[in-house]
Formats: C-alpha cells, sequence, structure tokens
C-alpha cells in the first residue's frame, strides 16, 4: 500500500511539473497552462516574453478598480498604481509577467489566452502556425503595437483582440501603426476585435464570419483619423463592419497560377504582406522577380536598393515610406530609369 502512496505522489509531482518547464527557482518563469497536462511556459528574457509549449494557454481575466472599494465606501483603493490598477492608470490583468516587454513570441501552444498581453507595452508579435484561437482582448490596449505576424492556422480572433492597439496618444512617438495579413484560416472575427486600432490597413484573406461592429473607428482615434484600406476577396464580407470608421472596402482576388494578388484598382502585389504595406509592383514580371527571389532565400534588388528577404523588403517600405512605380516617380521626382523609387512621402 506504502509502494503505491509513493507511486501516485511521484506521478502527482511530475504531472504538475509537466505544466512547465521552468527550472526550480528561476526568476521570471510561470506556467501558462489551462490544466496541469497542458505545457505552456512563459519566460521573460529581458524586455522579450516567450510562450512556448504544446498544449492550451490558460485564460487570464481583466479588472477595472474603480474610484472606490464598493459604493458604499469612500475610501480609495490600496493599490500600487493608485486609484486604478494597471500601468497607464486604465486597469491591468493579473497575468503574472507583467507588461513591461517589447516583444512577444508564441511558439508552440494551442491558442493565446483572453488577456494574455493586455495594456503590455509591446511593439512585435509572432504567433507561431500552431495557434489557431487568438482570445478576447489578447493584444487589448497594447499601444505601441507596430507588428503583429499572425498564425497561418489561425481560426477565430476573439472580440476586443486588438481594441485600442497602437494609439497614437499614449504609445510611442511617431508610432508606426500596425498593419495585419488576416489568414485565410480565420473563420470568423468577433464583436470590436479592431476597436479603434490604429491601423491604415488589413488584408483579408479569405471570406470569415465577421461580427457586425468588428471594425468600429477603426483608424478614428480621438482627433486623429486614417484613409484606412481593408482589402477583401469579398467585399460584401466587410462592408458596413462597424461604425464611425473611415474605411475603402478594396476587393482583390489571387491568381492560382502565378500566386500574385491584384486589387479591383488595377495594383499588382507580390504577396499579401506586401499589399498590406502598399508595396505595389510595376508589371507582373517584377512580381514574379520579387516573389521567385523572395521564396529561394536569396538577396534581391529593387530599384538601386538590396533586400535580404520579402520580410526585409516589406519592412523597409513601411508607413513612412512608400513605393512608386516608375510613372509615379517620374511625376513626384527626377527620372530613375528603375521600376522602383522609394521615397518619403
Amino acid at each position: 500500500m506504502k509502494k503505491w502512496i509513493l507511486i501516485l505522489c511521484a506521478m502527482l509531482s511530475f504531472n504538475a511539473k509537466a505544466a512547465s518547464d521552468c527550472a526550480d527557482g528561476e526568476q521570471n518563469c510561470w506556467d501558462c497552462g489551462k490544466t496541469a497536462s497542458d505545457l505552456c511556459t512563459a519566460r521573460r528574457i529581458g524586455e522579450q516574453l516567450q510562450i512556448t509549449g504544446s498544449g492550451e494557454m490558460r485564460d487570464y481575466e481583466f479588472y477595472r478598480d474603480l474610484a472606490y472599494n464598493s459604493e458604499e465606501s469612500s475610501e480609495p483603493i490600496n493599490s500600487p498604481h493608485g486609484p486604478y490598477n494597471g500601468p497607464w492608470g486604465f486597469g491591468e490583468t493579473n497575468v503574472p509577467w507583467g507588461y513591461d516587454y517589447t516583444s512577444v513570441s508564441v511558439e508552440g501552444v494551442k491558442n493565446i489566452g483572453e488577456y494574455a498581453f493586455d495594456y503590455a507595452s509591446v511593439k512585435t508579435a509572432e504567433i507561431s502556425d500552431t495557434v489557431t484561437s487568438l482570445g478576447a482582448s489578447a493584444f487589448d490596449s497594447c499601444y505601441s503595437l507596430k507588428d503583429v505576424r499572425l498564425s497561418n492556422a489561425l481560426t477565430s480572433i476573439g472580440d476586443y483582440a486588438f481594441g485600442w492597439a497602437a494609439h497614437p496618444d499614449f504609445g510611442d512617438e511617431n508610432l508606426p501603426m500596425i498593419n495585419l495579413v488576416i489568414p485565410s484560416s480565420v473563420g470568423s472575427i468577433g464583436e470590436n476585435a479592431f476597436f479603434q486600432t490604429y491601423t491604415n490597413s488589413l488584408v483579408i484573406e479569405g471570406t470569415p464570419d465577421i461580427a457586425d461592429n468588428a471594425f468600429s473607428y477603426l483608424g478614428k482615434v480621438g482627433g486623429k483619423e486614417l484613409n484606412v484600406k481593408i482589402y477583401c476577396l469579398d467585399a460584401s464580407v466587410c462592408e458596413n463592419k462597424g461604425q464611425g470608421e473611415a474605411v475603402s472596402v478594396v476587393e482583390y482576388t489571387k491568381n492560382p497560377d502565378t500566386g500574385l494578388y491584384q486589387t479591383s484598382d488595377g495594383k499588382l502585389f507580390a504577396t499579401a504582406d506586401l499589399m498590406v504595406y502598399g508595396a505595389a509592383c510595376a508589371d507582373e514580371a517584377q512580381c514574379k522577380d520579387i516573389l521567385a527571389a523572395a521564396n529561394t532565400g536569396q538577396p534581391f534588388r529593387v530599384g538601386s536598393k538590396f533586400y535580404r528577404s520579402l520580410e526585409d523588403f516589406a519592412k523597409g517600405n513601411r508607413i513612412n515610406k512608400r513605393i512608386y512605380s516608375v510613372e509615379e516617380a517620374t511625376a513626384v521626382s527626377k527620372p530613375t530609369g528603375n521600376t522602383f523609387k522609394l521615397r518619403y512621402k
């Protein structure tokens, strides 16, 4: 009997340990699994937060402490941040890893939990193709968010997932606006998923079920308002999905033979990433050249500039810059003799 008790204790100890690969006594390392059998580890390394594992990530909770402990009490709340919990004075989640990191990577786990990165100072996020769902308010109020790479296996985006993201009043000075490609695997986009998200474009690769107010006030924050473009395979899927937004829905097609994208206004793009950055090709031949070079991992040239990769090309032309065709370049500057000209707006 004693032997079986020892075996059972060992099994329970193993299961509890299996929820995280944090070393004994390791600082800045936490279990984030939904259950004891879900392997999920959150580890802070400098200003980066790494989420790794193979199971489900737990959901977290947002709590907003109002001005007083209760309706009956006039005493201020005992909070390390004053009358409100949270770094910005609005609220915070109960995640153990805090908010003051600048990048996050998610690898191996099946989902991102609700409120996982709410109010974080994160600027960039990379989400591996193991992730199939993005919980409600996952990146809510990430005021400094610049760039998000979503999983190509993602099937759902929760309510307020990117609400108030890239807020120009609270985030980095001269903050580049986030640009997102929603992969074709996504089947649903929740309510207010992009509420007041300060971005100038979105690409919807599939035809998901989009909540009626998913894009409410998209690109519109306070007195600032962007001319947002939402690129859709089927314009009817994206139209009238919010209120107060100044958006243009641009329909596009993807050529199954060449893999190139063409928008309804006649522009050509080598990839969806480049479409969201406004990086148009001058013609089909150049689109193919860029795509082929990038897919082989070889450096390639656009005009007089060399790029190490397609991602490098996209990043090099983000927000502050745009690409001009030779016709456009001729109209705004001296002729270059190249098909592309980089020029600040």
